[in-house]
């Protein structure tokens, strides 16, 4: 690769990076730096010497502007993007310089008319101070001009971004950042320590995509594809029982959006609220957003949030809803008053069953041949071929393929629905009670273990371990147990069943249901024990 694209990939990699390990802010950031390497890579030292100067000028001109005017940091900061939005529609150039005589009001006035359309969309407040920092900015490109003779596109753009970064760099913003849920690591799958480092259950979780995507690519470009048309925000909800594949066909989805420079990802589980304000700052320098929500069923407040902010954003919004039917909640949102509910039953919302990923033994068998391949690379054992064909309906859930693709891994011969999920119950057990023994446990190994990993599945996870120790006393049979053993057992449990919120219960929700009905069984005083604190 010649040194000139080396250079330009590299750029690129780190605005991927700073986007997602600093959030917006720190890809704006970044972004604004990249626009100043491109825009004099190839000057010599003194020149970019006066690049630097100007802008630092420049920026500090603007931020006396918005001291000066009493302007808070994120209105600043939303009329800065508007006025970044403005420059990129309509460049300022040279020619406009010189044709406007250098003159700071002249090209100011330039700049007006032709942002009057984009001007005339915000609101009265909005309007003047996107038409006060216009002016300001535009005033400050056309004083340095005579230095900057080569003033360019990219160099305005670099200016603003950086700008906008610096005054939106606001609470609301680290906030912000942590609206979307950020991405499960990609594993590699040829891993020599996976069987030391998590348990069997993780092989069947659709965050870590051990299996290669399949089937649902129709699905998939239908989603993608129609990203950047039709109304300013719409919303889809994909129902079907658990197993189906619904956040692993969201989870490609959003990697295909950020490809095609959408900011995308899940609700945040801990985030009940999201603002306009909040969607603006996530779709600045993107082309818009896509929020997935799980558990759509379980997250009403959170979702009609979600759809009241997205109808009142400037940003182009895509939601999509995941649920297992649209029962009670979805007739909630269709019966809510005003715009939400109004949103809810026009043409932007769209229902879709998610229909079965392979209906037939032959798509079946093939589905079945990638899990084990990638399951027998995981474990770095070798695969068995399947015998015998998967007719049955059980298997119209994608998870009951892969659990049998496991089961045949590891040699066992699991046919049915519930010895399916009691072979992936017994790998677990065992993987918790080495856990158990490896934190110097072993007392607490077997029904212990297994009241403490149900009772967090009951509760769906804990923000804490703080939140993790008050639930686990509860249990019968840790109730005696100090704290700082049961701080352990939910260490021990966070590291197998991390979450974006600390700490989730056994997944896919199919096993964690399978193994709160087992544990309830054993153990019927449990369900008094979740009562006491939920």
């Amino acid at each position: 690769m010649p040194a000139e694209s080396r250079g330009f990939a590299q750029r690129v990699a780190r605005i991927s990076l700073a986007g997602l390990f600093g959030g917006p802010v720190a890809a704006l950031q970044e972004a604004g730096g990249v626009a100043l390497d491109l825009a004099f890579g190839g000057a010599t030292p003194d020149a970019r010497k006066r690049f630097a100067r100007v802008s630092d000028r420049i920026e500090a001109g603007l931020v006396a502007f918005a001291r000066g005017e009493g302007i808070d940091a994120a209105a600043t900061a939303r009329a800065l993007e508007n006025v970044r939005q403005i420059l990129t529609d309509h460049p300022l150039t040279v020619a406009d310089l010189t044709g406007a005589d250098l003159d700071p009001d002249r090209a100011a006035a330039v700049m007006r008319r032709r942002a009057e359309p984009a001007l005339t969309r915000l609101d009265d407040t909005d309007r003047r101070l996107t038409g006060m920092a216009l002016d300001a900015a535009v005033g400050a490109l056309a004083a340095e001009a005579a230095e900057l003779p080569d003033l360019t596109r990219e160099f305005q753009g670099a200016v603003l971004s950086r700008l906008s970064a610096q005054a939106a760099a606001t609470d609301e913003l680290r906030e912000t950042q942590e609206v979307l849920e950020a991405s499960a690591v990609l594993h590699d799958a040829a891993w020599p320590w996976w069987r030391e480092q998590y348990p069997p259950s993780a092989l069947l979780r659709a965050q870590y995509r051990i299996v290669p995507f399949f089937g649902r690519e129709r699905a998939l470009e239908d989603l993608v594809g129609g990203l950047s048309d039709g109304p300013m925000t719409s919303l889809r909800i994909y129902t079907g029982p658990g197993g189906m594949g619904k956040t692993r066909l969201l989870l490609e989805a959003c990697a295909r959006a950020r490809d095609n420079s959408w900011r995308a990802g899940f609700l945040h589980p801990t985030v009940e609220r999201v603002t306009a304000r909040q969607l603006d700052l996530l779709a600045a320098g993107a082309a818009g957003v896509l929020v997935a929500v799980d558990y759509a069923e379980i997250r009403r407040g959170a979702t009609a949030a979600l759809i009241e902010a997205a109808l009142g954003c400037r940003s182009r919004v895509r939601i999509v809803l995941l649920a297992r039917s649209a029962g009670d909640w979805w007739l909630e949102l269709r019966h809510a008053p005003g715009p939400v509910g109004d949103f809810v039953n026009g043409p932007a919302a769209t229902r879709h069953e998610l229909a079965p990923l392979a209906s037939d033994p032959g798509s079946r068998a093939d589905i079945h041949r990638q899990a084990v391949v990638a399951f027998g690379a995981a474990l770095d054992m070798p695969g068995t071929v399947l015998g015998e064909p998967l007719d049955s309906p059980l298997y119209d859930r994608v998870l009951f393929i892969h659990l049998h693709a496991l089961a045949a891994v590891l040699g066992d011969p699991a046919q049915t629905q519930d010895g399916l999920l009691d072979f992936a119950l017994r790998r677990e057990q065992g993987f918790l009670d080495r856990a158990m023994r490896d934190a110097g446990l072993p007392q607490l190994a077997g029904r212990a273990v297994r009241q403490a990993a149900a009772l967090v599945t009951m509760a769906g996870g804990a923000a804490g371990p703080a939140e993790t120790v008050e639930l686990l006393r509860q249990a019968p049979l840790l109730g005696g147990q100090p704290d700082a053993a049961l701080a352990v057992v939910g260490e021990v449990l966070h590291c197998l069943y991390p979450a974006a919120a600390w700490l989730a219960g056994v997944q896919p929700d199919l096993l964690g249901e399978h193994l709160v009905a087992a544990t309830l069984d054993d153990d019927p005083f449990l369900l008094g024990a979740f009562g006491a604190v939920h």
